[in-house]
């Protein structure tokens, strides 16, 4: 049996995707207040993301990398949550954390590594669309960021094959 999970990190909205044997688990997006201090909002988030991950015991995680095509104060922040994210999960949780680019990501989920946020949507198998609408995500509020932490769950699989 194996349990992964893909997580897309952002500071509004963190989706993380649980496959157990490939199947859809578990999903949740996580928020965070763009008034609080973005300190605050990092500890805050890795919080939730890692106490969500202990409690799902998978044996792989993948985590979108950054974008190199990117620049500012939102790109530094953004590598601040990756690092504190991925340093806790790998040496506190002890758990593998696999780091995923952007373009790689979009190339093994739609063909070509400049898809944008409607095709990783439209990769998604139907199920698995169907299960995230029901929920009530639709595009503003969640639905791009669970594409892509569902296509970094299933990346192990795309990756090697099977």
């Amino acid at each position: 049996m194996m349990k992964t999970i893909g997580i897309d990190q952002s500071y509004t909205k963190t989706a993380v995707v649980v496959l157990q044997d490939g199947e859809l688990d578990d999903f949740i997006v996580f928020t965070s207040n763009k008034n609080d201090d973005i300190f605050y909002r990092c500890w805050k988030l890795t919080k939730d993301i890692c106490e969500f991950a202990d409690m799902k015991k998978p044996d792989l995680i993948n985590i979108e990398g950054l974008s190199f095509a990117s620049f500012g104060d939102a790109t530094r922040n953004l590598s601040g949550l990756q690092f504190s994210i991925v340093s806790k999960l790998r040496f506190e949780l002890s758990y593998v954390v696999d780091i995923v680019s952007p373009m790689t990501l979009k190339k093994a989920a739609t063909g070509s590594g400049k898809a944008k946020k409607p095709e990783m949507i439209a990769a998604l198998p139907e199920k698995v669309l169907t299960k995230f609408k029901d929920s009530g995500y639709k595009r503003a509020n969640g639905l791009e960021d669970l594409a892509d932490a569902y296509h970094l769950s299933v990346f192990n699989k795309v990756k090697v094959g099977v």
